[in-house]
């Protein structure tokens, strides 16, 4: 499995909740049709809350907005996946319908894109707790 993590902002004038009313019924959407076939898992998480600890770790802040606004995370099976991804996002025709789709609602200077090599250790469902 190969992740792709992306860090997005929005686009400065966009509210929070115009932000994820665009990505979740128009991008997500665009996502679904051209792409949906090759995501293994494909997930938005809201930033809501920001809490930042300084290094020495003694002065703590609480902010609701920061550095972004959206972690998505896309689960690709293979190699495959993501380079099929890559090839349909850079398809003429369907490349300017994603750029102008992103144009309505994101801050494209502030995008983030990581792969990450996921490591599952465990969840509460994988640990048995014995009843007294």
């Amino acid at each position: 499995m190969i992740t792709l993590v992306l860090l997005l902002k929005r686009k400065a004038g966009t509210t929070k909740a115009e932000f994820r009313d665009h990505y979740e019924k128009s991008h997500v959407m665009l996502a679904k049709k051209y792409l949906g076939h090759l995501y293994h898992d494909f997930r938005r998480d809201y930033v809501n809350k920001v809490i930042t600890v300084t290094a020495a770790g003694h002065d703590v802040t609480e902010s609701t907005d920061g550095p972004y606004d959206c972690i998505t995370s896309i689960v690709f099976e293979d190699q495959a996946g993501v380079d099929e991804f890559f090839r349909i996002t850079s398809t003429p025709g369907i490349k300017e319908q994603l750029e102008a789709d992103e144009k309505m609602f994101l801050d494209g200077k502030d995008l983030a894109l990581y792969f990450c090599e996921p490591v599952r250790t465990w969840t509460a469902a994988d640990i048995k707790v014995a009843k007294p």
